[in-house]
């Protein structure tokens, strides 16, 4: 009994004594595993922001909205816009200040809703627009081209329809922008008694201040409105049309258009036949070579092609416009200037419209010849010799010194470099760029963002590796 005591005992101990070895063992591995594990993580922390910083120097960004690269949107130092991405990511910042560094051609641009900032156009062209740039704006646009644009807007359910090429509401200031090629068209086919349609090489709506514009011939420009009705009561609709503006109670001044504008309303009543003095529609089309309808404002100093402007008035099929028979509250007018509400003075048609003369170099800042230097290393002093700008309209170089020009950023930053150029109230800027087309290199050069990168997944592969191989 005694002897097989001992054994229990003795095979306890032994079974403890295993236990404990692999506890040790398990405690040891996990130990082990714990801080191999802890190493990688380590390396991957100590990685990352190095693949955060220097994928920031090249901007990489996303698809959709995306702020700008370069420039801190202040007066002295705006937001470069080299994109599409970067032009619809003006709405995550209307405030700011912005300029285009590049021609843009648009393939999914979606308006923004409003604008309060400054955009400085540069110069620079924004192609196949499809909706206007800005629902409503309120700020400043300027040296804007917009061409090939197709912005036509069309609606079933609505009551009224707005087509602009940049701003569907002007409330702000848009100087010296150019429309060419473009088709500006607002269409209503409404069930509704009431409807508007407003349409405008410009703005379709105005209620700021647009000044020294062009739009080209070769542009049309449409309001359009097909009532079908069947109740007693007449129609009321509205459709203006204007190179420069649609409908104006602000300031339209040193603008030129030669553009085809055309309003047209068709009213279908399907009730009785209407009376004269009686139910009848209500229906007012007008267009205009600059404005469609001027219900305020001023309109001065302008140009615009004669003949150009029609409108017309279709009731149940019949053509109002000069049949001899027409209803008391249904008119229509054309104009080479105002459509309706005569401009206030010094207005001019002419076959060839002319663009606003900038003789006294008033206009657009440009650099006529880039510095003789365009390859620079991390940090190294900017060098203008050899560059030239002029003031649109002015012949004469503008005498440069560093303390008008700047660079965004000689030390964060790779790749395209703009370096921004100031006179007075003007601001341009200039990428620099190779001869043969390589974008300046301020810092990092390009392949170690893929060093960095390859660095981070061996690291993260090498850390599993290590892993499954712990004992």
């Amino acid at each position: 009994m005694s002897k097989t005591l001992n054994n229990v005992v003795t095979h306890d101990r032994l079974f403890d004594n295993k236990l404990s070895v692999e506890n040790s063992s398990v405690k040891k591995k996990g130990n082990r595993t714990l801080k191999r594990l802890s190493v990688t993580l380590v390396i991957l922390m100590f990685l990352a922001p190095s693949v955060v910083v220097v994928s920031d120097m090249f901007g990489e960004s996303g698809s959709g909205a995306a702020n700008p690269v370069f420039g801190e949107g202040t007066a002295q130092r705006p937001f470069v816009i080299t994109n599409e991405s970067e032009l619809a990511g003006i709405g995550q910042n209307p405030n700011a200040y912005y300029i285009l560094g590049d021609d843009i051609t648009i393939s999914n641009f979606k308006t923004v809703q409003t604008f309060s900032g400054v955009l400085y156009g540069n110069g620079k062209t924004i192609k196949s627009l499809k909706t206007a740039m800005f629902t409503n704006n309120r700020g400043t646009i300027q040296d804007l081209i917009v061409e090939a644009a197709d912005v036509s807007i069309t609606s079933s359910n609505a009551s009224t329809v707005y087509a602009g090429s940049i701003a569907e509401y002007n409330y702000g200031t848009i100087t010296r922008c150019d429309v060419y090629n473009s088709t500006i068209s607002a269409t209503l086919t409404t069930t509704s008694n009431s409807a508007t349609t407003i349409a405008g090489g410009i703005a379709a709506y105005n209620s700021g201040s647009i000044t020294y514009c062009y739009v080209s011939p070769g542009t049309a420009v449409r309001a359009t409105i097909t009532h079908s009705t069947t109740d007693s009561n007449s129609a009321y609709g509205t459709a203006a049309s204007g190179g420069i503006a649609g409908q104006s109670t602000g300031t339209v001044q040193g603008c030129s258009s030669g553009a085809v504008t055309s309003s047209d309303i068709v009213y279908n009543y399907k009730g009785a036949v209407i009376i004269v003095g009686g139910v009848e529609p209500s229906e007012y089309a007008v267009s205009g070579g600059v404005v469609g309808s001027r219900t305020g404002g001023t309109v001065s100093d302008c140009y615009g092609t004669g003949g150009l402007a029609t409108a017309s008035i279709i009731v149940n099929g019949t053509n109002m416009w000069g049949t001899g028979s027409s209803y008391n509250r249904c008119t229509h007018s054309t104009g080479a200037i105002c459509g309706a509400g005569s401009s206030t003075s010094s207005t001019t048609v002419t076959s060839n419209v002319p663009k606003w003369n900038y003789a006294n170099g008033d206009g657009l800042l440009t650099v006529t010849s880039k510095p003789t230097k365009t390859d620079y290393s991390a940090g190294e002093a900017i060098d203008i010799s050899g560059m030239a700008v002029v003031l649109r309209g002015s012949s004469s170089n503008i005498p440069l010194s560093l303390s008008s020009v700047s660079v965004y950023d000689l030390t964060a930053k790779s790749g395209a470099q703009w370096l921004y150029v100031k006179y007075l109230d003007k601001i341009t800027v200039l990428s620099l760029k190779g001869d043969a087309g390589q974008a300046v290199s301020f810092s990092t050069e390009s392949w170690l963002l893929w060093a960095a990168m390859c660095i981070v997944v061996l690291a993260a592969i090498g850390g599993m590796i290590w892993f499954k191989r712990s004992p």
